[in-house]
């Protein structure tokens, strides 16, 4: 069983909260565990790039790169030489196939090049939170627990076990009864933003 399988066979144990369909139920644990999935091991300090903040111009480079990337690549694709496009359709990538690729990449080019960076969701000051991974797997936690049972986490019962659970599958160095305390702490009876 891979790591996001674990992950959502623990979330599915919750009790779905009354109004909630189990399909949105489904979906807000898929998202949760696409998110954690990202995040293992006991002395992991790294935070996926997709939750930190950089600078508004490496953000905008980042972004001109992407553009530029794909558009080279949707060339390269178009430009291919016969000996290429036979080996690659052996492999399965037939020329039509490649042709869509092209297409779809000259759209994300587009799209690249046309998307505003927008100043206020790049400061440098908002980084990482204190904890690193640990907090933002708490709060990822927490949220998806108050989002489909409706209870607020707490430092003890079907939160604490939810917490058990993704402690051991994630491989985190840290204490359960920790982790749902602060999460108990952390949480203002809203649900937490990403």
């Amino acid at each position: 069983m891979s790591r996001k399988e674990a992950l959502a066979s623990a979330f599915h144990t919750l009790k779905i909260r009354p109004g909630l369909s189990s399909e949105a139920a489904g979906q807000l644990i898929e998202i949760a565990t696409d998110k954690l999935s990202l995040m293992a091991g006991p002395h992991s300090t790294t935070v996926p790039a997709a939750f930190s903040n950089t600078s508004f111009a490496d953000a905008d480079s980042e972004k001109k790169l992407i553009s530029h990337s794909a558009r080279n690549l949707a060339a390269q694709i178009e430009n291919l030489h016969r000996p290429t496009i036979i080996a690659l359709a052996k492999a399965g990538l037939t020329r039509d196939r490649l042709g869509a690729v092209a297409e779809e990449l000259k759209v994300i080019a587009s799209l690249a090049s046309r998307a505003a960076i927008d100043p206020d969701n790049t400061s440098a000051q908002l980084g990482r939170p204190a904890r690193g991974p640990i907090k933002i797997i708490r709060r990822i936690v927490a949220d998806t627990y108050y989002r489909v049972s409706g209870e607020k986490p707490s430092s003890a019962g079907e939160f604490l076990r939810l917490s058990g659970l993704v402690i051991e599958i994630l491989d985190l160095d840290v204490k359960p009864s920790g982790f749902a305390k602060a999460a108990y702490e952390d949480f203002h009876g809203e649900p937490l933003s990403d």
